[in-house]
Formats: structure tokens, sequence, C-alpha cells
């Protein structure tokens, strides 16, 4: 059991690094060539919209720290 446990800890360490070069929010020449798109820039609301607008809320959301989050806005409550 501890042989297992060793290799799965030496096998997560010798991906790691790969793990942490392509969890930036960019897209590879070949995913671009491939037609992949991004949901999120991580900077804008470009690209997304409210559910009943063309246009990005202006209360209740916010992009900021590179996340499209939620903000209180006194909505209705559970």
């Amino acid at each position: 059991m501890r042989t297992r446990a060793t290799f799965l800890a030496l096998a997560l360490a010798a991906t790691l690094p790969a793990i942490a070069q392509t969890a930036s929010n960019t897209l590879t020449p070949q995913e671009k060539a491939q037609g992949w798109h991004l949901l999120f820039d991580g900077k804008t609301s470009n690209g997304w919209h409210g559910d009943h607008s063309p246009n990005f809320p202006t209360t209740g959301w916010q992009v900021k720290d590179g996340m499209i989050s939620v903000t209180e806005h006194g909505g209705c409550s559970v």
C-alpha cells in the first residue's frame, strides 16, 4: 500500500509543472487552429450578457480579480 501511495505522489509531482503551465487562461496555437475560443478573457465582460438582455448586467454582477462574480444588490432572499 505504501508503494502505491509513493508511486501516486511521484506521478502527481511529475505532472504538476505541466498542469501549472496549461492552467493559465490561454489557448495553445493548436487549439486556436482547431477553432477553440475562450469563454472568458479574465478581464472584461466581453461576450457575456444578461438572461433577458443583449448587454452584461449593470448590477448584480462584476468582473474583478480574473473572475465574474455575483455582487450584493438587494435581490430576493431565500
